[in-house]
């Protein structure tokens, strides 16, 4: 019964790909990544441990229910939208904020020079990427932040490192290309990478490179000048160059991190998750714990606590959230067994934060809405490719990406670069077109 969910939901991945008109949509990346995590965890290779028949029967309802609700949405939405009436028909074009983002990369960059002094040192003694990251991950308090240097990096630095990845694949493909944001936007990846000892930074920039490529100069509600066609047909060769060498710079980091064992990490990567996600839902229902959607978009109601308990002087935060809290941060800190000598954290999956909520019934309903507004974001940016939808787009395929970790809607930084890149990071500018009755 599993490999047959596996083989439609594959097929239904590779059917989405003609559908969609576009490789990089959300359903084929969702429902190809799952069939294969799903498969891959069944062959339990370097002895890795079989997930439970109910885990794996929650997983294949939350996947369904996904495929669904991005059907529906795109059964009642189609690929339009309707506005009937008498209206000004008008081009919406975003330009970069681009004084903005400077400021912003220098304050970010300041922060970041304290921790790189730390992991300097800890190199030159011996240390590793690898146990600069198992360091941040535990509980030792490896920089020695202040709770103001922790207040500014929660609100501001980490959900802005976020958000300007994204920025500058746009910015490259589609914008003025600008050397600063590039320079800086490097210097701070590079930061990142050193001071979390984790390859997420360049990963997420290279997802975020295709995906944008894929978008140029394909608005079908916007003309588009022939300047970007020709930078388009321009950039293919830079394009290959591009990613033949972020391939060998990402396998690089990958085997200087785990050696040898490189494929094995990546097997566990994407095959332990329903083995570890039943382990954790067992935790959860130990605890008798029900976040009631609190866990699974803790990303946008944390910072809002955060602020309310630090303006209002509370001395901490209410009871219940901080016990949720505290149970996501252990999914990081804490390490299970997952095969053999082998131990593992963090991957849960979205599945797991979904039924941390409300069981069974937060994973139907969840997913059901995910995979909806999943298709309206992608038509969306389908219909108006400009600059600001095709940032917000990448940075929802990227969560889309990152379900086989967690649902990222319960990350603090991942919510709030999206607020940041929907608010802040885009100039708006309307050019109004003679009046017409139409019916779009």
């Amino acid at each position: 019964m599993l490999y047959l969910f596996c083989g439609i939901v594959f097929i239904i991945g590779l059917i989405a790909i003609k559908t969609e008109k576009k490789v990089f949509n959300p359903l084929t990346l969702f429902c190809i990544m799952w069939s294969s995590i799903l498969f891959s965890s069944t062959l339990q290779l370097y002895s890795l441990y079989k997930g439970d028949d109910r885990t794996y029967r929650l997983m294949m309802i939350g996947i369904a229910t996904f495929i669904i609700g991005y059907y529906l949405a795109r059964l009642l939405i189609g690929n339009k939208r309707l506005v009937i009436g008498k209206k000004r028909k008008s081009v919406i074009e975003y330009s970069l904020n681009y004084q903005l983002l400077y400021i912003l990369l220098i304050i970010s960059l300041l922060f970041y020079l304290k921790d790189l002094i730390t992991v300097f040192s800890r190199l030159v003694t011996g240390g590793s990427l690898a146990d600069i990251q198992v360091l941040v991950q535990g509980t030792d308090n490896l920089y020695n932040r202040s709770g103001i240097e922790n207040a500014i990096r929660l609100l501001i630095i980490n959900p802005f490192g976020w958000a300007i990845i994204p920025i500058l694949a746009v910015d490259i493909w589609m914008g003025r290309k600008d050397k600063k944001l590039l320079l800086l936007t490097g210097i701070l990846m590079i930061s990142r990478i050193l001071t979390t000892g984790g390859r997420a930074a360049f990963l997420n920039f290279a997802i975020y490179f295709i995906v944008v490529f894929f978008f140029t100069g394909q608005s079908k509600r916007q003309r588009i000048s022939d300047t970007v066609k020709n930078n388009v047909k321009k950039n293919k060769k830079i394009f290959r160059v591009m990613m033949v060498l972020s391939v060998v710079l990402l396998g690089y980091m990958t085997y200087s991190r785990a050696g040898e064992g490189a494929l094995k990490t990546i097997y566990f990567d994407f095959a332990m998750e329903p083995y570890l996600c039943g382990v954790w839902m067992d935790v959860v229902n130990s605890k008798s714990i029900v976040g009631y959607g609190m866990i699974s978009l803790s990303g946008f109601i944390f910072p809002v606590l955060y602020l309310v308990k630090n303006l209002l002087r509370f001395p901490t935060m209410p009871t219940y959230y901080q016990e949720l809290f505290d149970l996501t941060l252990s999914l990081d800190t804490e390490w299970k067994w997952v095969g053999a000598r082998v131990y593992a954290n963090a991957y849960v999956s979205a599945f797991w934060f979904l039924y941390s909520d409300f069981r069974m019934i937060g994973i139907i309903v969840g997913m059901l809405i995910y995979g909806f507004i999943s298709r309206l974001v992608y038509n969306n940016t389908k219909m108006m490719a400009n600059q600001k939808n095709v940032c917000i787009y990448a940075l929802y395929y990227i969560g889309v990406f990152y379900t086989f970790v967690r649902f990222q809607f319960t990350s603090t930084e991942y919510a709030m670069a999206i607020i940041f890149v929907a608010l802040l990071a885009y100039r708006k500018k309307t050019i109004y077109l003679p009046e017409e009755t139409h019916v779009q």
